[in-house]
């Protein structure tokens, strides 16, 4: 076998993996968070015009990735919790950015303490993952493998399939004292 008919095997490997995930995360549907678009609308006079997040849908956290109802998985990006304060008296402007997010939440009609995903990126399990060595889910040898955090060595890449088994595990058997 040639290091391609590996790659390409690994690949099938992967889509039955997530393919097995979403089949179980539709059937038992534990707790789901929301998908959002971030809107960032152009300046007027050059005055910034506050951002808003348009709803996409709802999807199951897995880390470092989100995964829909019909399988499509993304890298996550941001998240805030929906909350209804549109002021702040924070000095940090860190702080003032993530509370305006979150009231961008509440404004799109997110009841406060809805879990808003947004700033994600589609991830296509197909042959262009090959040529993607620094992304989060890539090819090592015969095997897909997850760079579980930003910024990780290769040598830190984990298997998928034993990735996918310990978030699946903590997605649907919270820890006792977990939030949602």
């Amino acid at each position: 076998m040639s290091k391609e008919d590996d790659a390409r095997d690994a690949l099938d490997e992967a889509r039955a993996l997530l393919s097995w995930a979403r089949t179980r995360l539709v059937t038992l549907a534990p707790q789901s968070e929301q998908l959002a678009e971030l809107i960032v609308p152009s300046a007027v006079l050059g005055i910034p015009r506050r951002g808003r997040l348009k709803r996409v849908g709802e999807v199951w956290n897995l880390g470092i990735f989100l995964m829909d109802a019909d399988g499509c998985l993304f890298r996550k990006g941001e998240t805030v919790r929906a909350a209804n304060e549109p002021h702040t008296s924070h000095n940090s402007a860190y702080k003032a950015e993530r509370r305006e997010l979150a009231y961008a939440a509440f404004r799109a009609g997110y009841s406060p303490g809805t879990v808003v995903n947004f700033g994600t990126s589609r991830i296509d399990v197909d042959d262009d993952l090959l040529s993607i060595p620094n992304g989060a889910l890539f090819v090592r040898g015969s095997n897909v493998v997850v760079r579980w955090r930003r910024g990780a060595l290769d040598a830190e890449a984990v298997l998928l399939k034993d990735y996918l088994a310990e978030r699946m595990d903590l997605l649907l058997n919270p820890p006792k004292g977990a939030t949602g």
